[in-house]
């Protein structure tokens, strides 16, 4: 059965309804976008409905990506918790994953309760990976 899902992202003020078949299995599922409910002022510019939500897509998954690779890549940030007999990481109580997205679109990120050698290896992470697309910010 086609399902329809209004998504407001946490990366921007955009919202989008979008559908999707349920009788497709979670990993094979695609999502079509239905509608451009409301645009932030980032995104005002994408008249096309299908560049509008496969931009914020791109943007909202590069930011989940950036911050499961940081939590997996420094084993001393995070510890493992059990949830439902299935193993999770988290980040330890004394550290943080700050992020903003800027006027450019270029991901920022602040870690806080890093150490200097984390937050290197944070770096080092990003310029392979993500070159030019994201700012490390001081943490203040």
């Amino acid at each position: 059965m086609i399902k329809y899902t209004l998504w407001s992202p946490d990366t921007c003020g955009c919202q989008i309804e979008y559908s999707w078949d349920d009788s497709v299995d979670a990993k094979d599922r695609v999502h079509t976008c239905v509608s451009i409910r409301k645009k932030c002022e980032h995104h005002a510019y994408l008249m096309d409905k299908h560049k509008h939500h496969n931009e914020i897509l791109k943007e909202n998954q590069m930011k989940n990506k950036v911050i499961t690779k940081i939590t997996e890549s420094i084993p001393s940030i995070y510890e493992e918790i059990e949830i439902d007999g299935a193993k999770h990481k988290r980040l330890k109580k004394d550290k943080n994953i700050l992020w903003y997205f800027d006027n450019a679109r270029k991901l920022c990120l602040t870690l806080e309760g890093f150490s200097n050698d984390e937050k290197q290896i944070t770096k080092n992470i990003m310029d392979i990976d993500y070159t030019n697309q994201i700012n490390i910010e001081e943490d203040i």
